[in-house]
Order: C-alpha cells, then sequence, then structure tokens
C-alpha cells in the first residue's frame, strides 16, 4: 500500500455517473469502497441490461488481466459511494513486482466469471422476489451495511424489472418488517429473514 499511495486517488461515486464506455480505454483501475458499480451492455436503441456488477470485493479494470486495455462494458454507478483510482501503469507494475497482488487480483476475476454464470443462470431459474432479496443482500453487504441509497427506479433498470414490480414486492417486505423503504434509501431490518426470501445464489457468489 505505500508503494501505491502517490497513484491512489479517493473520489465519490455519483448515482448515475458514467465511468467507462464500452470500448474505452482504462487509464485507471477503479477500487470501490462503497456503493455498487453496474456493467452494462447498451443496444443501439438505448435499452441497456446489467451483465455484472462490482462493490467492495472487487475493481472495474479486470478486462486488462485477459491482455485487453479496454472496457468490455458501459460502467456506471448504480449506487453511489466512494473508490479508489488506481493509474494502470502502478497496476501493471505491483501485479508484476508482487506475486501476492497479482494472485489475489487473478482470484477475483475468476470470481468475476463465477459471477457472470451464476446471475446468467439465476435470471432464467429464479422468479424477481428471490432475486431482488439477493440484490438487496449483496447490496448491503457493499455499502457496508449501512441503508443503502438507491430508488426503486434505479433497481428497475439494474435488474431489468418493471418498476411496478419493485413497488410490489419491497411493499412485501416492508410489510413482513423484512426492509424500511425511505425517500431514495433502503434499510434492511432483518437479515435472516430476507435471506429465507432469497435464492440460492446470494450465498453461492
Amino acid at each position: 500500500l505505500d508503494t501505491l499511495r502517490h497513484s491512489v486517488s479517493t473520489r465519490p461515486l455519483s448515482q448515475g455517473q458514467r465511468l467507462y464506455s464500452e470500448g474505452e480505454p482504462f487509464t485507471h483501475a477503479i477500487f470501490p469502497n462503497s456503493g455498487v458499480i453496474s456493467l452494462q451492455k447498451t443496444e443501439a436503441n438505448g435499452v441497456s441490461a446489467e451483465k455484472a456488477s462490482i462493490g467492495n470485493e472487487g475493481f472495474v479494470g479486470a478486462a486488462l488481466l485477459f491482455g485487453g486495455g479496454a472496457a468490455l462494458s458501459t460502467s456506471v454507478v448504480a449506487v453511489p459511494g466512494y473508490a479508489s483510482w488506481l493509474k494502470i501503469d502502478a497496476l501493471n507494475e505491483v501485479t508484476a513486482r508482487e506475486p501476492l497482488v497479482m494472485a489475489a487480483v487473478n482470484r477475483y476475476a475468476r470470481a468475476l466469471i463465477f459471477q457472470l454464470m451464476e446471475s446468467s443462470a439465476c435470471v432464467n431459474i429464479h422468479n424477481a422476489e428471490q432475486r431482488l432479496a439477493r440484490w438487496l443482500l449483496t447490496t448491503n453487504d457493499r455499502c457496508n451495511h449501512r441503508a443503502i441509497p438507491v430508488t426503486q427506479a434505479t433497481i428497475a433498470e439494474v435488474m431489468s424489472l418493471r418498476r411496478a414490480t419493485v413497488n410490489t414486492i419491497l411493499k412485501g417486505f416492508s410489510e413482513g418488517n423484512l426492509v424500511q423503504t425511505g425517500s431514495g434509501s433502503i434499510q434492511i431490518l432483518d437479515r435472516r429473514g430476507l435471506m429465507a426470501r432469497s435464492c440460492g445464489c446470494y450465498a453461492r457468489i
């Protein structure tokens, strides 16, 4: 960490902020400390869907490990927080010099691939309520177990659900005292109860 101190800057993540567009060259690896970054595919007609999401377990820029210097997805901040920006040259230098750092980065890359595969299957196997419960639990982890600063519109967008569907499910969770919804935030009240409503993908991922 000492060797990287002069190559890292910490900045806020604002909801809706675009970090990289697909095909844009990486200048920094972005490590969220809190919040969620959504990796999205956007069609020419403007319709977008989430491929995967990244929180405090990983970083934007894992494509670099596979020999690519450009973003494979459009990365957008879904849940605000803050992150550390590390210059690509510094990342390349430290991974080349420190085998343990390279091993950790490679483990994350494998975990991201697993998340992609698991999430793809989850969409086809599990219902909207199970998936939303999983999303809330995962996002709560990434927000360091604080209230999640997110709107229902954002949840609907990243999960490719109708806003009315999200509203109905959250209303049921609220009536069951699993969550408390506020103006632009969601507080988990009963993690164990929410896990019982979630699919098994939460524990697996």
